[in-house]
């Protein structure tokens, strides 16, 4: 009977050890990959050198790049040249960007809007697609597609990196500052003029 005993008692302490490396392992395991992250390829580039001078058509413009609860996130740049329009777009540290979407419309009527006014970004008439998360997107756009003075809203699609390069699995929005529109979803809006030119040299921009 006492040698029963102990054979119980053995198997007993041999579960009981089985069942704690479990539960361990997997504290451990949510530790390591949380549902709410995932592990994402992200570049991270030199912040590029803005053309001056008689690079471009009279300078440029600087704005704040901001989330819609009002925290920035990094700053954008408008210019061109005689061929084409830039939209540089530059995230701070620990912070990275998917697409980039901007509409360029003669009058602010033209922004796809529903109903309510609010913004409908997968209508916008310009679009990269950044499967890449990076720091750094450059949006060209053809000059003669723009007025002399267009209506512009562009918004990218940023995550803030968390730990062990894992990122949020959902994006938020950051638009380049400017004139709040829409009611549940909140644009922003601004007006770009183009620089007078004054020298048939092109800016030399990666695609």
């Amino acid at each position: 009977m006492k040698r029963k005993k102990l054979v119980y008692a053995f198997f007993a302490f041999i579960f009981t050890l089985v069942a704690i490396s479990i539960s361990v392992y997997s504290c451990e395991k949510e530790t390591i990959a949380p549902s709410d992250t995932q592990l994402m390829k992200f570049e991270e580039l030199q912040e590029p050198e803005l053309p001056s001078g008689p690079a471009i058509c009279g300078g440029y413009q600087e704005r704040d790049l901001i989330l819609e609860d009002g925290t920035t996130v990094g700053r954008a740049y408008t210019y061109n040249n005689t061929k084409y329009m830039f939209i540089t777009v530059i995230t701070n540290k620990g912070f990275y960007m998917n697409d980039l979407s901007a509409n360029v419309s003669k009058r602010f009527e033209d922004i796809p809007r529903d109903e309510q006014g609010n913004p409908i970004v997968r209508l916008f008439n310009h679009f990269i697609d950044g499967n890449v998360l990076s720091n750094i997107r450059i949006m060209r756009i053809m000059l003669d597609e723009m007025n002399p003075t267009s209506v512009m809203t562009v918004v990218a699609q940023v995550r803030q990196q968390t730990y062990n390069n894992q990122f949020p699995v959902k994006t938020k929005r950051a638009w380049i500052d400017g004139r709040l529109y829409g009611t549940s979803v909140l644009g922003k809006v601004f007006t770009y003029s183009k620089g007078i030119c004054l020298t048939n040299d092109a800016v030399s921009v990666p695609d």
